[in-house]
């Protein structure tokens, strides 16, 4: 915590000294400098006070919870009443200086942390990736789509500007760490093969910040270290950020740039000195970053890819096994299967799936379940 208590002091100095030097500059008096420097920093760096929070967050258990999402929570509303007041405010100069902040703060992120940075972008590729894939065969990515699309375009360099921000030029990405893109939440998916009590653990740490993600990753320090045998990843999710950046840049250093299963994703000579230095300061190399995103698009849509393929084998089983028109089932195989040739449906997939229905009817001595057992060789268990 002390490098963020030092940071935090820092920018709030130097916002006190920079507003009040602009007061004194327009001639205002000291106590009217001082008010002006207050209200500066009471709304752009806020007062974490018990006093100054809503009375939903005035309970202990909720400002527990909540201590380090004060900060997203406050923006969030802020951002929010600045749109409205630009739209809705009491008179022209209350909506002129509303727009007018509203567009600087979203100007200020688009230039740092590019298109996925700003609250705009966020929420674009939000609902894009809820209700985009016009094609229920082709799996869709809004993220990727974009980047592809922009590179093609301007090129690496200028392309990597537009989506992630100016400091890309210099190698750092820095997008997540201080863009705005998921400040309502609508663009941080979890990953897709997540379900169940492992999804509940993401939403869990996504939602409530470092108050549960600081013991999560005790757990997940644990589970490295004894049940994997990976002491240096284990020792690397357990530590805080300072030491664990430094352990980071050690294990890339010493060991490549890998997935947890291993899978290296940048070779090695590609990662130098200055990318060392960048990580073990807690900054993102540009090339790790995008080594990293297009990692995590080819995942999410491989889940997506075979979610469907899934779905189009279960409904072909189903239709075989309970005597159903097999027609629409089967014409949706051979749309996929025109659409996607390498990952083609055949009879080797569709036996499977027939044979785990059927044994799920033990008992069942029907005509037509003995009929689809003798062809597809399942076992009938006879009885009462």
């Amino acid at each position: 915590m002390l490098p963020m208590q030092h940071g935090e002091l820092g920018s709030r100095k130097a916002t006190v000294l920079a507003s009040y030097k602009l007061a004194t500059d327009a001639k205002k008096d000291f106590f009217s400098a001082l008010e002006d420097s207050s209200e500066i920093v009471g709304g752009t760096l806020y007062n974490y006070a018990k006093s100054d929070k809503g009375w939903f967050m005035q309970g202990d258990t909720v400002r527990t919870l909540t201590t380090f999402q004060t900060y997203r929570i406050k923006t969030a509303l802020r951002m929010g009443i600045l749109l409205m007041q630009s739209l809705k405010g009491e008179d022209a100069k209350t909506k002129k200086a509303a727009f007018k902040e509203f567009l600087g703060v979203t100007a200020m992120s688009a230039a740092l942390a590019g298109v996925h940075g700003t609250i705009i972008g966020g929420i674009v590729f939000g609902l894009a990736n809820l209700f985009g894939g016009w094609d229920d065969d082709e799996p869709y990515d809004a993220e990727m789509e974009f980047d592809n699309w922009v590179n093609e375009r301007l090129g690496d360099l200028f392309g990597g500007i537009l989506s992630y921000g100016l400091p890309t030029a210099f190698g750092v990405n820095a997008s997540k760490r201080i863009g705005m893109g998921d400040l309502y939440g609508v663009s941080s998916e979890p990953p897709e093969n997540m379900h169940g009590a492992q999804l509940a653990a993401w939403y869990a740490g996504n939602l409530i910040g470092p108050s549960f993600s600081v013991a999560q990753s005790w757990v997940k320090g644990y589970d490295q270290m004894v049940n994997k045998g990976n002491y240096m990843r284990g020792l690397e999710e357990a530590l805080p950020k300072p030491l664990k950046d430094g352990l980071k840049a050690f294990r890339v250093a010493t060991d490549g740039l890998k997935t947890g299963a291993g899978k290296k994703l940048i070779a090695d000579e590609a990662i130098g000195p200055d990318e060392i230095l960048m990580i073990a300061l807690g900054f993102q190399p540009d090339e790790v970053a995008k080594a990293q995103g297009a990692e995590r698009s080819l995942n999410k849509l491989g889940t997506q890819l075979s979610e469907r393929r899934g779905r189009l084998i279960r409904n072909a089983a189903k239709a075989i096994v309970e005597s159903e028109d097999t027609e629409g089932p089967m014409s949706a195989i051979a749309a996929f299967n025109a659409k996607l040739p390498l990952f083609a449906i055949n009879g080797n997939d569709l036996r499977p799936a027939v044979r785990k229905l059927v044994l799920g009817e033990v008992g069942t001595t029907g005509l037509r379940q003995r009929q689809i057992a003798s062809q597809f060789g399942v076992k009938v268990y006879k009885g009462e």
